[in-house]
């Protein structure tokens, strides 16, 4: 450790870092149970039981989450960022996405992408059915088999 960083702990009760030359520290409490992180003033992550819950903002414009599992399989993701939002629900099988790309629209699909659409942004709609439609190289790639 450094001299400008700080540990505390009673495994495995809790543990509390704190670094003020990085600005980070890391708090969790019955590991696994809760950890918490942040860095330069923001929260970065958050977890509860590693697969129950999951918080991440890697940048300050940009964040996501999900609960039961981890990505690609988890039972409801969220991502958020400047230029794309991105959201699932998984239940057993790949369920729902709907994906927005700035500029390039948005789209959904059912069942891995057996039923889908992608709504450009010059208002047209295209459906897919069966993973069957107009290709368009630069369209979100929600409807594409996993």
């Amino acid at each position: 450790m450094s001299p400008t960083a700080t540990e505390s702990r009673l495994f495995p009760f809790f543990r509390y870092t704190s670094d003020r030359i990085k600005d980070e520290s890391e708090f969790w409490f019955l590991w696994p149970l809760f950890d918490h992180k942040t860095a330069q003033g923001r929260t970065t992550e958050i977890s509860s039981l590693w697969w129950l819950f999951e918080y991440r903002s890697p940048k300050d414009d940009a964040w996501e989450y999900w609960v039961l599992g981890h990505p690609p399989i988890a039972m409801f993701m969220r991502t958020v960022s400047p230029t794309k939002t991105l959201v699932e629900f998984n239940p057993i099988i790949p369920g729902w996405r709907r994906e927005y790309v700035e500029g390039l629209g948005t789209s959904w699909a059912l069942f891995g992408g057996l039923i889908g659409m992608d709504a450009m942004p010059d208002g047209t709609h295209k459906v897919r059915l069966f993973w069957i439609g107009p290709d368009r190289t630069d369209k979100p790639k929600s409807d594409l088999p996993r």
